[in-house]
């Protein structure tokens, strides 16, 4: 029994002293969710008269968020620093408040917003603005970063000579990247050794990067290249690897065949050497269902233009005696089975304009793709929702 009293006893002593801990972890918790809960979006057409504009939605997160007023401040000037409590934000984040123009001021972070996150912000309107109603001394808004993803894109084998050849490619990303970080992401390796990948340099910040695997050795027989991706350097988990065929020398071969479908259909055959212009290659390239296609010859490539619009599958065929450009002739026949998709179901617009009360009336053209019809829809925008319009919209 005296054992059971000592061990109650040591409980309730323990539990005293831990309780304060847990209670003091709870507030701490419910203080920081109510830092990122107290603020809430303000209806903007309720400040229609002293603000015009401000960033929302889904933006960059290399991007500023931008406030413009109404009127202008006479004595604001364009790089203008501001007192930091003009704005606040939730999460905290390290920055500070320029003034863009007399109209527009702008939080720059100091380094940049985190990916795929909400941002809530407080303007304290009174302290820019005179004879604010109490009411609206402070306007909150909020924007949404975007989540950073990379695809890697090669396009096929060219050849600068017997003996090199390269690849060009795309790195394609959803929000704003340096050309350094997007140099990080990719590696090229062909047997054992690192081949040099060339960006354009002309595009220091971009979502969209043009790079040359240059000078890929092609040895006597066949060998392989791996281009391998990794975003660990910017945070994002996505990696892999794609493999490319290296023919070698004395292998004058098919790489592929590919088929473009968009503005105009287009069959590419791809060949491991670059091939002798001016042959006739009439007769040594079959597309079932087409007795006429048009042929062109770019470097390694081989263009076959359909006479007319293809739907559906079609059988390919590439028969030897096709020349390579040192006239080594194709010593293998190759069939292959394409398909020729239908282009998506389109709209697109010709011209733009909107019908404003000065004007009688607005032709709009426009053009359709695999449509039966097109219903128009016209809006009318009402003095009371025109800011809220504006936020997303231009007037054209």
């Amino acid at each position: 029994m005296e054992i059971l009293l000592s061990l109650l006893y040591k409980i309730v002593r323990f539990m005293k002293i831990l309780a304060p801990t847990l209670l003091f972890l709870l507030v701490i918790a419910c203080n920081q969710k109510k830092e990122t809960e107290k603020i809430e979006v303000d209806n903007l057409n309720l400040y229609k008269e002293y603000i015009t504009e401000v960033s929302h939605g889904i933006i960059s997160s290399k991007s500023e968020v931008r406030v413009v007023l109404n009127r202008p401040v006479l004595s604001w000037e364009a790089g203008q620093e501001l007192e930091r409590g003009v704005i606040a934000v939730f999460p905290e984040t390290k920055g500070k408040v320029v003034v863009m123009d007399s109209r527009t001021l702008a939080f720059i972070p100091e380094n940049s917003f985190e990916q795929d996150k909400t941002y809530k912000f407080a303007l304290q309107l009174d302290k820019i603005v005179e004879e604010v109603p109490k009411e609206l001394n402070v306007f909150r808004f909020s924007v949404k970063t975007l989540k950073q993803q990379f695809n890697v894109y090669t396009n096929a084998l060219q050849s600068y000579s017997k003996d090199f050849q390269y690849i060009e490619g795309q790195l394609k990303t959803a929000d704003r990247l340096s050309l350094n970080d997007a140099r990080s992401l990719v590696s090229v390796n062909h047997r054992g050794e690192d081949i040099p990948i060339k960006f354009n340099a002309a595009i220091a910040h971009g979502t969209q990067f043009h790079f040359k695997i240059d000078s890929i050795p092609r040895f006597t027989e066949d060998s392989e290249l791996e281009v391998v991706w990794d975003g660990t350097a910017i945070g994002v988990s996505n990696s892999g690897s794609n493999t490319i065929k290296i023919p070698g020398k004395s292998n004058f071969s098919i790489l592929g065949v590919e088929v473009e479908s968009a503005e105009s259909q287009v069959v590419y055959i791809n060949f491991s050497d670059p091939l002798k212009k001016g042959q006739n290659v009439k007769g040594l390239v079959v597309l079932e269902g087409d007795g006429d296609p048009k042929y062109d010859i770019v470097g390694n490539t081989l263009k076959v233009y359909p006479s007319k619009e293809i739907e559906g599958s079609r059988r390919l065929e590439i028969f030897e005696g096709i020349q390579s450009i040192d006239g080594v002739r194709l010593s293998t026949t190759r069939t292959e089975r394409i398909a020729f998709e239908q282009i998506k179901p389109e709209v697109r617009l010709l011209s733009n304009g909107t019908i404003l009360p000065s004007s009688n009336n607005l032709k709009i053209n426009f053009e359709t793709v695999n449509l039966k019809s097109v219903k128009v829809q016209v809006l009318r925008l009402f003095e009371s929702n025109i800011l809220q319009f504006l936020q997303g919209n231009n007037l054209n």
